[in-house]
């Protein structure tokens, strides 16, 4: 069993913690916290994530800059798993420590109207919270979406 201060490692540099919005005609705007990992061929780490805390694993194509394409295997958990998940590897994050603190807030501040009914200042709550760790991530979302045949896009820095 890994434990909790590599799995922080592992999120710290190859992790992203982020916040997703999506737009439902019942709910308004609805937002979400997103933990992913991406490794290079680590399915071993990666089911063991998916076991221990849940959530689900893919297989993807990584493009890069240089033309190349290489296989990734990524985990990723979402609502409140990845605030559960959260709350037990912060005290061994660094990097990403913020990003989860803000996470946590995020559910801890939660009132009635998780999903339906939350006020305007719940929404915004929420919304200044999501750019805020928008912000630390530099100005990118950390996760990008799946493409229709379930591989990620996405391009070295």
């Amino acid at each position: 069993m890994l434990p909790l201060e590599y799995i922080a490692g592992l999120i710290d540099g190859e992790g992203c913690i982020t916040i997703h919005t999506r737009n439902d005609r019942a709910v308004s705007v609805e937002h979400y916290p997103v933990v992913c990992l991406t490794l290079g061929k680590a399915k071993n780490i990666v089911t063991e994530l998916k076991e221990r805390f849940g959530g689900s694993v893919r297989v993807a194509y990584k493009f890069h800059k240089n033309g190349k394409t290489s296989i990734v295997d990524v985990w990723k958990i979402s609502s409140r798993k990845a605030y559960a998940f959260l709350k037990q590897i912060l005290p061994y994050l660094q990097i990403k420590r913020r990003q989860a603190e803000l996470v946590i807030e995020f559910y801890d501040g939660f009132k009635a109207g998780y999903r339906y009914g939350a006020s305007l200042d719940e929404i915004k709550r929420r919304e200044r919270i999501r750019r805020l760790i928008h912000k630390l991530n530099g100005g990118k979302s950390g996760f990008k979406p799946w493409n229709p045949n379930g591989t990620i896009w996405s391009f070295d820095d």
